[in-house]
């Protein structure tokens, strides 16, 4: 600063008051304006190189590449740059103004390790969710069990990941407590139903009806089954009925959807081939003794 003004006063304005204050002050102003717009353009820069690098699909930088988990990892990456940058930024300026940024950056380093210390947890947590959005183990909208938890994916973020399950509860997850991820969104689920018939129907008949629905389910529905249900046969014998078990593999958005469908047509197909679906078992109700009062049974 000291050799700045001794510099700035050897002007045309001599060794005046105007000379020796306001000049250096208005450089100064200049220098700190040229920082911050150089700091700008520097973050503008990066973060039209990070839009092309990240959200450009079939980069082999960026390899599996996902709309949501590329936003994702851009916010990230962005805000880091923003950060690092306004921190350099702030020291330039600083010793624009002749102040000793060492001890600072010093003092930050030591503040910085005795945070590392007593915030091991928070800083785990940060490391496993960078290494959860940059390993693409989740997105959001997806259905996946953490831990023992199950239920779609609300957020993904750096510090916790959060899903809701079927019931509304939410689950708020620490990432550094993320031990175990089952993705069911990821590829086909199995759909599996159990139909049952009478023991009288005629077996080879019912699988024949179930067949023509599930061939006929897949014609409807070609974007969402690739091939058509499987009836496998007689999984189970029960007490009144036979149980034929089908089978069919769909996206975990329409698995249940599918599961109602099939169920539907199957018992609409059987009774109009007059296959006999036997009733569940009635409740019998018998009256008391003296009092009139009432007990059930099978």
């Amino acid at each position: 600063m000291t050799h700045l003004q001794s510099l700035l006063e050897k002007t045309a304005f001599g060794q005046t008051d105007f000379g020796a204050f306001l000049i250096p002050v208005f450089f100064l102003g200049v220098n700190i304006l040229l920082a911050l717009i150089i700091g700008h353009f520097v973050v503008h820069f990066v973060n039209k190189l990070i839009d092309k690098t990240v959200l450009v699909k079939d980069n082999p930088l960026v390899p599996n590449y996902d709309p949501k988990r590329a936003k994702t990892l851009r916010g990230l990456l962005k805000n880091t740059v923003r950060i690092v940058v306004a921190f350099i930024t702030f020291i330039i300026i600083l010793n624009l103004f002749g102040i000793n940024t060492t001890s600072i950056i010093a003092s930050a380093g030591v503040v910085g390790l005795a945070i590392s210390f007593g915030a091991q947890s928070l800083i785990k947590d940060i490391i496993t969710g960078f290494f959860i959005i940059l390993e693409n183990y989740y997105a959001v909208g997806e259905y996946v069990q953490i831990n023992q938890a199950s239920g779609y994916v609300e957020e993904v973020g750096l510090r916790s990941t959060k899903i809701r399950d079927y019931g509304g509860e939410l689950h708020i997850f620490p990432n550094g407590t993320v031990s175990e991820v089952t993705n069911y969104s990821r590829g086909k689920v199995k759909g599996i139903l159990d139909i049952s018939i009478a023991y009288e129907a005629d077996v080879s008949r019912a699988m024949e009806v179930l067949r023509e629905v599930c061939l006929q389910l897949q014609q409807d529905f070609p974007a969402l089954l690739s091939n058509a249900p499987d009836v496998l046969g007689i999984t189970a014998l029960g007490s009144s009925d036979v149980v034929i078990q089908v089978v069919f593999f769909s996206g975990l958005d329409h698995k249940y959807m599918l599961e109602r469908e099939l169920r539907k047509r199957a018992k609409t197909a059987l009774e109009k081939a007059e296959i006999e679906i036997p009733y569940p078992k009635m409740v019998v109700l018998a009256q008391g003794t003296e009092k009139g009062e009432k007990s059930y049974g099978v």
